[in-house]
């Protein structure tokens, strides 16, 4: 790729996309810093992000790419969209810094949509300093993915304007922060208690929830019948409308058979019972 024509270049791309195995994303990363052509950065980058596992190679690579790049918004968006899918803790603390870092406005929301999937418990805490300290031009983003990584509705359904209504809801999380400290599972299960789940761990009412609920309930679903069913399910999908229709579809065709009813012959239990012996 780096000393071959253009048409090579293209060919041993297509040959890399082809390619099945874990090791294309470290290919292709490996490649992109020494390479000077622009599109063909965005074809590697844009092949690096396809797979939903990662090497600690490719992360590594890709945090050293994002501070290169920090003014290609195309090429950083594949780049958060591989920090966001890997699940790897080490993504939230890089996330947390370039939202911090960068000049970037596009970056600096990238880098809180790639905090979605979190786990760690110290990112609900550091999301709600972000709405006290933090950049305002990203706060309403900052309210909507910590309702979606906490379960929680918070105080209002979008950042609101007023200073009044924005300090309430501050005041809000940080109530809520009191009471569930930083354990993500804790929030989470809380969140269901709220919604009437409870501890439901029942396929077809989880579904059933799914119809009318926020999107940010929707998405914790989604996660809780992952574990429930044992089916793969992507985590990038949090729209309510789709998901409903995407697990009752599947639901429809691998539900568990309801028992037989077993009907007993009264009559003939009657007949026995009352003969008088001869």
């Amino acid at each position: 790729i780096l000393e071959g024509s253009k048409k090579e270049k293209q060919a041993a791309i297509a040959m890399l996309t082809n390619t099945r195995q874990l090791f294309r994303a470290d290919v292709a990363l490996s490649l992109i810093g020494k390479i000077g052509d622009e599109k063909m950065k965005l074809k590697l980058i844009q092949l690096s992000a396809k797979p939903y596992k990662w090497s600690a190679y490719s992360l590594s690579q890709v945090q050293k790419l994002i501070p290169k790049e920090s003014t290609n918004l195309a090429f950083l968006n594949s780049a958060y969209q591989i920090l966001r899918r890997s699940l790897e803790p080490q993504s939230v603390g890089f996330a947390f810094e370039r939202i911090q870092a960068s000049t970037n406005l596009g970056e600096r929301k990238l880098a809180v949509r790639a905090l979605r999937h979190s786990e760690e418990g110290h990112t609900i805490s550091k999301l709600i300093s972000l709405l006290e300290k933090g950049d305002a031009e990203i706060k309403p983003l900052v309210h909507e993915e910590l309702q979606f990584i906490s379960n929680h509705f918070g105080y209002s359904k979008i950042w609101p304007k007023s200073e009044e209504a924005q300090a309430k809801t501050i005041a809000v999380w940080r109530e809520l922060s009191q009471r569930l400290g930083e354990d993500h599972a804790k929030w989470r299960e809380d969140g269901f208690k709220e919604a009437g789940l409870g501890a439901t761990m029942e396929a077809d009412a989880l579904i059933a929830f799914l119809e009318n609920c926020d999107d940010y309930q929707a998405y914790n679903i989604n996660r809780r019948l992952r574990e429930v069913t044992g089916r793969w399910s992507a985590l990038e999908f949090s729209n309510q409308e789709k998901l409903f229709e995407k697990w009752q579809k599947w639901w429809r065709r691998n539900a568990p058979p309801k028992e037989p009813i077993v009907w007993i012959d009264t009559g003939e239990f009657f007949r026995s019972a009352f003969t008088l012996p001869s």
